[in-house]
């Protein structure tokens, strides 16, 4: 008869199994309209090359609006000023940012593992939700 593995053993296969993401704090964001908040690098696999939100709930320009991913469209705070929204933006979400100089496209802030931090900003095609690039701008 075979004997359990340790519990030892199990733990190690479980945590060789998981994915994890490494966070420092590296400043502030700037470039941004919403305000300065700490910055983290992510490093680890890319997320995805599209964004994930219905063209129809993308805020208006110069409006932003707190996602929070799995939350069903309906269910999703309303746009609003961008005023402080950074601030009530919870982590794991993510705050659009509809630009006023360009009506094509939108500013993604991904809030950090922490209250208040971003761990990466992204602009998009409003339509299609094509990535365009990094950055602030």
């Amino acid at each position: 008869m075979r004997s359990p593995l340790p519990a030892t053993a199990l733990l190690l296969t479980v945590a060789a199994c998981s994915v994890s993401y490494q966070t420092s704090s590296t400043g502030t964001a700037t470039g941004t309209n919403v305000g300065d908040a700490p910055v983290e690098e992510v490093t680890g696999p890319s997320t995805a090359a599209t964004l994930d939100v219905p063209p129809g709930h993308l805020p208006d320009e110069g409006e932003c609006r707190i996602w929070i991913p799995g939350t069903p469209p309906g269910l999703q705070a309303r746009a609003r000023s961008c005023d402080g929204v950074l601030d009530d933006a919870p982590p794991g979400a993510m705050v659009l940012e509809g630009l006023s100089d360009n009506r094509q496209h939108v500013r993604v802030i991904y809030m950090g593992d922490r209250p208040g931090s971003v761990s990466r900003v992204v602009i998009f095609e409003k339509q299609t939700g094509k990535y365009v690039r990094e950055g602030n701008r």
